[in-house]
């Protein structure tokens, strides 16, 4: 199971000032949407469900993603994970005048990252109609690949050219395959935390989540990895039986962690969304907590989800963590 992907840092520079809440995520995401629409939809009026382009259409692929295919070992997909997020700045800045720049990164996942162009020039146009209260306007001033060694400008302003960008690779063929074949839990390592650093979202049992067990963010954590690779990486030839049998043996594993201690705090937030018409409550987990004898086999997995975020509203930013001590 290989997953692709490529980062990039977006620079952009205020024209107005730019006001903007705590949490910069929910106004990047929200705006973005509307402009990526404007760019890459024929027939703007048009639901995406009724539409005859939706399967060739690059806003129905990158925002309204529908399963082609069935995954029968996690039941009914109602939602598949969108092949793309933002990552806002994590500080408590809300204000941005011109002589200040705004820096953010985007992830594109599997096909998503042949689409780099629409979303460069969807938020030029974002830049045209504003952000924030008051409809700050700014430029897109550069992009810079952060996945290359050399962090390599790809796209500036003043040139208008694109350069081709990396992809890269996570590649879980040979901790899949330990656990298969049974050689994957010996090694423990005796404390590992995880740091979330933004509101991270988890639904177990259909129930918001606000002090997730080991087992929980194992869970999601490798529902999200599965399905992203599924629907936005994999050919659709691959044996997916063969692949279950690792969820099963991880989790089953995973039960048996234990908690040492948590500070998390819980955090509401709330979007209007434009699209749905109505205001969506987004709160999440902030915060610590560490766990006990935790087998290695689980940290390529983890790892994956450092840089992929878990939880729901990732596109947002939500859900993202780092380990310790790595």
């Amino acid at each position: 199971m290989t997953i692709k992907y490529s980062l990039f840092k977006l620079n952009i520079r205020p024209i107005d000032v730019l006001n903007l809440p705590t949490y910069k995520g929910s106004t990047l995401r929200g705006a973005f949407g509307v402009a990526f629409k404007r760019v890459a939809c024929a027939l703007r009026r048009q639901s995406c469900d009724d539409c005859l382009l939706s399967t060739r259409c690059v806003y129905s692929f990158v925002f309204e993603t529908k399963p082609e295919r069935e995954v029968s070992y996690f039941g009914k997909i109602r939602s598949i994970p969108r092949p793309y997020l933002i990552e806002p700045p994590l500080d408590s800045k809300t204000q941005y005048t011109p002589d200040e720049t705004l820096s953010f990164n985007l992830l594109l996942i599997g096909k998503a990252t042949e689409y780099l162009p629409y979303f460069i020039y969807a938020f030029q146009e974002l830049g045209n109609s504003g952000i924030g209260r008051g409809r700050g306007k700014f430029r897109l001033e550069n992009v810079v690949d952060i996945a290359s060694e050399e962090h390599q400008v790809i796209f500036d302003c003043s040139s208008g050219v694109l350069k081709p960008s990396v992809t890269l690779d996570i590649n879980l063929q040979r901790p899949i395959a330990e656990v298969i074949e049974h050689r994957a839990f010996e090694k423990t390592i005796p404390e590992v935390e995880f740091q979330f650093l933004t509101p991270t979202r988890i639904k177990y049992q259909r129930h918001l989540v606000s002090v997730p067990e080991f087992h929980v963010l194992i869970r999601q954590t490798l529902r999200r990895l599965f399905l992203l690779w599924y629907f936005h990486c994999s050919s659709g030839t691959d044996d997916v039986d063969k692949l279950k049998n690792y969820h099963r043996e991880l989790i089953n594993r995973a039960l048996t962690v234990k908690t040492k201690g948590h500070s998390l705090f819980w955090n509401d937030w709330e979007r209007y969304s434009h699209r749905q018409r109505t205001k969506m409550s987004l709160g999440g987990f902030l915060g610590e907590i560490t766990f006990l004898d935790v087998p290695e086999i689980f940290i390529p997995f983890l790892r994956a989800g450092e840089l992929l975020h878990i939880g729901k509203g990732t596109t947002f930013g939500l859900g993202k963590f780092v380990l310790k001590p790595f």
